[in-house]
């Protein structure tokens, strides 16, 4: 994982081109898209976002377009407190360490380790806590890098922070982008 934030995008996504080379795979290749204008995953992934955060993602779309980048798929948005639990947990099946990710949320953390780990039982912990991820507020959007070479990848960084993003990260699958 990587995080940048605001211009450092650029620094941080060029030291990482030789990882994106060497992850992507050829199993990616083939969920390569042509330009054009992006998609949604599911329907309704940029409806729950902020007015503030659709304008950004509708903003980084035209400016990919007019790049030539392959077309963008949005694959999450504003998420519920199950959704965000099962993502959380999600990570934690393919061995992620949750706590390299949300640096500032520690405490919140161990509670959730404290409990069973199921989506009801850690979206009932993310209810009693404050939000630890820009998704449970709409102010996130994540979209999918697969396919993309490291040189769109670094594009694609530069076009999100003009596109009025202030944070990407960069994950296992996906660009995830906050306000």
């Amino acid at each position: 994982m990587l995080a940048v934030v605001g211009v450092g995008v650029l620094a941080a996504l060029a030291a990482l081109a030789a990882q994106a080379a060497d992850t992507r795979g050829d199993d990616m290749a083939a969920d390569r898209l042509p330009p054009g204008p992006a998609r949604e995953k599911r329907p309704g992934i940029l409806a729950g976002l902020t007015p503030t955060a659709r304008a950004a993602a509708e903003e980084l779309d035209r400016l990919a377009q007019a790049a030539g980048l392959p077309a963008l798929t949005w694959t999450s948005g504003r998420r519920t407190n199950v959704e965000q639990a099962a993502a959380m947990l999600s990570k934690v099946s393919r061995g992620e360490n949750l706590f390299d990710l949300y640096k500032s949320a520690h405490d919140t953390l161990n509670a959730l380790f404290a409990t069973e780990r199921t989506p009801a039982a850690w979206a009932a912990v993310l209810a009693t806590r404050p939000p630890l991820s820009r998704h449970l507020t709409g102010e996130a959007v994540d979209v999918r890098r697969w396919g993309l070479t490291s040189g769109e990848l670094y594009r694609l960084g530069e076009l999100a922070i003009a596109a009025g993003w202030r944070r990407a990260l960069l994950e296992s699958d996906h660009l995830h982008l906050q306000l």
